[in-house]
């Protein structure tokens, strides 16, 4: 087994977690109580290597910055911290976080809180940026999205969310063309802009800043990369600027309204093409699949509402 040969974890009891999207995860307690959450991923199309940089940040910002809040994965005996598991899938290993995740109506106070947190990550960019790729601002899944927008005229019959999904990005084509357009306006903005880039997490909303008795701590390291600062700021700030100004006091940069717009629609079309591609191709009606259905008509709704 996997968790005794490279992490000595010997008697594990697993438990399958059913939390996240898009990985698998499971609680492992030993016979002594102490947990541990291991996760499984995919890494075909060579992700295991992006996946890798990512996790060796995390490692380091929590090791070698001090960054308690950083939950980064546990080292295998090796000390490697992911392990390839059969083919097209790496496992890495985790503390157990008892902890609820950040209230989606946090007040201003716990939302200083959060930007503390990503000030201080992004402080420490010059130790970890050897180890991350660069955002390169495209979106990922254009090129699926596209060439759904021209098989419109096809039948979707890969399942029961086919012709549905079919029928409902066909409703929105125009609009999603429009914002695929403005995706490039102003990711060539943000490239323009000259600003420093900065170790990002990628993804900081409730799911992933979690309570804990001894305070907030960042968990789900996998999306990090050397990016614009407004990818982590975007799903803090509020309208009134609060955030933003005491971000700005603490790590002596502004952040720039394009690359929030940017972020924000990046996030948008990402998921579209998603769910385009996922529910426009063989599926079966699953717990899943319904999520995603639901999520692809929440997304398009958005998209015709701001390309009004």
């Amino acid at each position: 087994m996997l968790l005794t040969e490279a992490w000595d974890l010997h008697g594990v009891d697993l438990e399958h977690a059913p939390v996240g999207f898009g990985s698998h995860h499971w609680v492992a307690t030993d016979p002594t109580g102490v947990r541990r959450f291991v996760t499984v991923d995919q890494v075909g199309d060579g992700r295991f290597e992006r996946l890798l940089q990512a996790l060796l940040a995390a490692r380091t910002l929590h090791e070698d910055v001090g960054l308690g809040w950083v939950v980064g994965p546990l080292p295998a005996t090796d000390g490697s911290v992911l392990k390839p598991l059969g083919r097209g899938y790496a496992t890495a290993v985790y503390p157990y976080v008892d902890a609820q995740p950040f209230p989606d109506n946090a007040s201003p106070r716990d939302r200083g809180l959060v930007i503390d947190l990503v000030a201080a990550l992004h402080a420490a960019t010059p130790v970890v940026r050897r180890f991350l790729a660069t955002a390169d601002l495209q979106l990922a899944g254009r090129a699926h999205l596209e060439r759904a927008l021209l098989r419109l005229h096809e039948s979707w019959t890969g399942g029961p969310f086919g012709e549905p999904a079919r029928a409902l990005l066909a409703a929105r084509a125009d609009h999603v063309r429009v914002l695929l357009r403005e995706h490039d306006r102003l990711a060539d903005v943000v490239r323009r802009a000259g600003s420093d880039w900065v170790v990002t997490h990628g993804e900081v909303k409730p799911d992933n800043v979690m309570v804990t008795a001894a305070g907030l701590v960042l968990v789900d390291w996998d999306t990090a990369l050397l990016a614009p600062a407004g990818r982590d700021l975007w799903q803090v700030v509020s309208d009134d600027g609060r955030e933003l100004a005491r971000y700005a006091d603490l790590a002596g940069r502004e952040v720039t309204t394009a690359e929030l717009a940017f972020y924000r629609l990046d996030w948008q079309l990402a998921d579209i093409a998603e769910y385009v591609r996922w529910l426009g191709g063989p599926h079966l009606r699953t717990a899943d699949t319904e999520i995603a259905w639901n999520a692809l008509v929440a997304n398009l709704d958005v998209s015709t509402k701001r390309a009004r």
